[in-house]
């Protein structure tokens, strides 16, 4: 019989079912209780303008409406695809990552890229946004994308070290527009 590993992880889409987990996720990032990211609070990479949401099941609805161009609430932004990464062993939510279909308007192109992610803090240095990456990326796979670009702060070295890992080829560094921040900016050939 086949054991499973306990970190063995899964990439589902965001439903009602983990709205209590998207906000204990949140919390992590923020210290009021995880209130702050609903109240227009800071936003979490890989979690598609969470900010903006008043509660969880509108943030859940609004990822289904950006899979498809027909029902894409902004014309301006491209389609994506959010999971929540849930670790099988419990099916506690670990992360989060969002598969942009097209990389549309300056931001994505320079500073986004295809995917963005996060691992919520008490999760960290576990392997799991390797791992996390490398699911998202078979999705990239199966849209039929044949290369994706993704992009992390250049102090930021455990995205970086996850790039690397799943085969990031590194092309430029630039200068972050609001942020301040430089940029490096990795392609993966799928």
């Amino acid at each position: 019989m086949k054991t499973e590993r306990i970190n063995t992880i899964k990439l589902i889409s965001p439903s009602n079912e983990y709205a209590e987990q998207i906000v204990e996720y949140c919390a992590e990032f923020y210290a009021d209780g995880g209130k702050a990211i609903f109240d227009g609070g800071g936003k979490i990479q890989g979690m598609a303008h969470i900010q903006n949401f008043d509660n969880p099941f509108d943030w859940i609805e609004s990822c289904r409406l950006y899979e498809k161009y027909d029902t894409i609430p902004n014309r301006e932004h491209t389609t994506a695809t959010q999971y929540l990464t849930v670790r099988e062993s419990d099916n506690k939510v670990i992360g989060a990552i969002q598969l942009r279909h097209e990389l549309i308007g300056h931001e994505l192109l320079n500073f986004g890229g295809h995917i963005g992610y996060s691992i919520r803090p008490s999760e960290r240095r576990k392997g799991y946004a390797k791992e996390q990456l490398r699911l998202c990326l078979e999705k990239a796979r199966e849209y039929g994308l044949d290369q994706v670009l993704l992009c992390c702060a250049n102090t930021n070295a455990g995205s970086r070290q996850t790039i690397l890992a799943n085969g990031g080829k590194y092309e430029s560094t630039i200068l972050g527009g609001e942020s301040g921040l430089y940029v490096e900016r990795y392609w993966i050939q799928l």
